[in-house]
């Protein structure tokens, strides 16, 4: 049994993560506008993770790296880790992200940081929250997906359905194309 898949085959994992991150944002678009934030959160999470896997198959292709088992579980499958690659890339191709908080004369904006904290934290609430049913032993009472109190909440969640998410897919696309104008300069 082979403990790493061949080079070529990283194509169709990024063509496979790309179509999925795609599918699964265009899906939180579409909760967004009938107003189930906390289900939009979830797939919208989902959406950047898989945007994060194609990336760092992006990468792992550039560097001429194979893939292990290991490095699938202990890499691609990380959430922060992909959560960052995706980071990375908008920062790179895109500058600045701003998500707006905050409604009428009131403009607040969010800093790059506070825009991975806040993922960093939905991913330590863990993505189930947002979408699951649970029981808490220890406090002894039933936890719901994710309910938001402050109404600031639906102008973060659009900045990041919308704004972050589709940032997200141009800074993949440019780090394709770098690397495909790399490609055909060795060829």
């Amino acid at each position: 049994m082979r403990k790493y898949f061949p080079i070529f085959d990283y194509d169709k994992g990024l063509t496979l993560s790309e179509e999925n991150a795609r599918r699964l944002i265009d899906d939180a678009k579409i909760l967004f506008e009938k107003k189930r934030y906390s289900s939009a959160s979830y797939l919208a999470i989902q959406g950047m993770e898989e945007v994060g896997k194609a990336l760092l198959l992006l990468r792992y292709k550039r560097e001429k790296k194979e893939i292990t088992k290991s490095q699938w579980k202990n890499v691609f499958c990380q959430h922060k880790l992909k959560l960052d690659e995706v980071q990375k890339a908008i920062t790179k191709h895109v500058g600045k992200f701003r998500v707006f908080e905050g409604f009428g004369t009131a403009k607040k904006y969010w800093s790059d940081d506070r825009v991975q904290e806040w993922l960093v934290k939905a991913l330590k609430r863990e993505k189930d929250d947002f979408a699951y049913v649970d029981y808490d032993f220890q406090n002894q009472k039933w936890l719901i997906p994710f309910k938001p109190d402050k109404i600031d909440f639906e102008g973060v969640v659009k900045a990041f359905v919308f704004s972050y998410t589709n940032s997200a897919i141009y800074a993949l696309e440019k780090e394709k194309e770098k690397f495909r104008h790399m490609e055909a300069k060795e060829a």
